[in-house]
């Protein structure tokens, strides 16, 4: 198994969801308004998803410690089922990666791990039965 070469979603940790949504929608972006909830925001880009996310909110589901207040980023894979997604944070482990949470079951019904590479950037292997990857590893969202 290896980790797919490819993001799939880009999570910022946000202050403010429905303040840093309204700055993007006046970017011309728009929000999935069947994915987004006033926890989070959805927009689809090109060829990735951008979530908004309280940091607080975000530290605590990738597992890092202590509560960040900005500039948390931490990049997203989805995989296609549970046995990719876990043969994806094994490998990340084997390659030197720390282990930040291990794939376990989130609210909304997806399934989700974390790891740090090496320097510390953050990265997050979701299996979400309701949003399965295209071959080249994108997701897709509803307008």
């Amino acid at each position: 198994m290896r980790v797919f070469p490819g993001i799939s979603v880009v999570t910022l940790g946000v202050r403010n969801v429905e303040r840093a949504t309204i700055f993007y929608e006046s970017l011309g972006w728009r929000a999935s308004r069947q994915d987004s909830s006033t926890a989070a925001s959805f927009f689809r880009l090109n060829n990735l998803v951008l979530e908004l996310r309280p940091s607080d909110v975000l530290a605590r589901s990738t597992g890092l410690p202590g509560i960040r207040d900005t500039g948390l980023v931490v990049l997203g894979q989805n995989y296609g089922g549970v046995q990719a997604a876990t043969g994806a944070l094994k490998q990340a482990g084997l390659a030197g990666g720390a282990l930040l949470r291990p794939l376990g079951p989130q609210r909304g019904g997806h399934i989700e791990g974390s790891f740090a590479d090496p320097d510390g950037h953050v990265w997050t292997v979701v299996f979400d039965p309701r949003r399965p990857p295209a071959p080249d590893g994108s997701v897709s969202l509803a307008p």
